[in-house]
């Protein structure tokens, strides 16, 4: 079934309380605010609020890229959420994983509380990794 937000019929759920594939457009620390302003009890109550980020390595590279994942991190511990995990890959990588799984052996991905090698996941839940937005 298609959800409020937009999401149609059929595209992947969010995992863990994240926005929909696609809905967050705005960035991750837009993303952290709009969680943290939640007002759902369990969320609240339990600190059931994992997130699942996936960056490009571009993002992240040299002293600026540290710095900005360190900024993203401690705006996660200031609003005190219970759980965040990085994929740091792109793209393009993850279809030549899927194209060439024996060159990729050793990929290694977040998926929902747990880590995976990629080329053992099964094609759906490769493509919900891929289908994660990638931050900016």
């Amino acid at each position: 079934m298609a959800t409020p937000n937009g999401r149609p019929a059929g595209e992947y759920l969010s995992d863990g309380i994240v926005p929909s594939h696609g809905c967050d457009t705005k960035g991750p620390t837009v993303t952290l605010q709009s969680i943290a302003r939640a007002t759902c009890q369990i969320y609240k109550t339990h600190r059931e609020d994992l997130l699942n980020m996936k960056m490009a390595p571009a993002n992240v590279a040299g002293e600026e890229g540290t710095r900005r994942l360190m900024q993203l991190i401690r705006a996660w511990s200031s609003q005190k959420h219970a759980h965040i995990q990085f994929n740091i890959l792109n793209r393009q990588s993850l279809l030549e994983a899927q194209k060439n799984p024996e060159k990729y052996r050793d990929l290694v991905v977040r998926v929902a509380g747990y880590c995976a090698y990629f080329t053992d996941l099964s094609p759906s839940q490769q493509a919900e990794i891929i289908a994660r937005t990638e931050e900016q």
